[in-house]
């Protein structure tokens, strides 16, 4: 588990992603191109470590689908359950298609690798009132 100090108000955003590179990658994207604060997890464990530590509710999740203890399906069910992170939207990202899974939920997926560009899209409009800061 990996993330920042969080001593600023900024809206936060939780990445969880076993690969170092891609959850880099997504954390210098969200801090360089959004008004939002990158928060990182490697595992479903540690996820829910740094949401005990976060300051504010994240307000949006990026699950990556094959975690070392869980999927990012098994975690989005568990955050639905409770009260605090229930209307917080969810973006899955996998390199396969887990569709029989993904139907029945409120997940926007996107699939690996992706366009960075259409990765920032899928983040603006499900936070639906962000820009980009310039």
């Amino acid at each position: 588990m990996n993330y920042t100090s969080f001593h600023s108000t900024k809206p936060l955003i939780l990445i969880v992603e076993d690969d170092e590179s891609i959850a880099e990658v997504i954390s210098l994207l969200i801090a360089e191109e959004t008004s939002y604060q990158p928060a990182i997890a490697d595992s479903g464990e540690a996820a829910l470590q740094v949401l005990h530590e976060l300051p504010r509710v994240p307000q949006l999740f990026i699950l990556d689908y094959r975690l070392p203890d869980t999927t990012g399906i098994q975690l989005y069910d568990y955050f639905q359950s409770q009260p605090q992170y229930k209307d917080t939207p969810t973006l899955l990202m996998s390199a396969s298609k887990p569709v029989e899974e993904i139907e029945p939920r409120d997940i926007i997926m996107i699939c690996k690798p992706f366009d960075l560009d259409d990765f920032l899209a899928k983040i603006y409009h499900l936070l639906k009132h962000d820009t980009v800061t310039v």
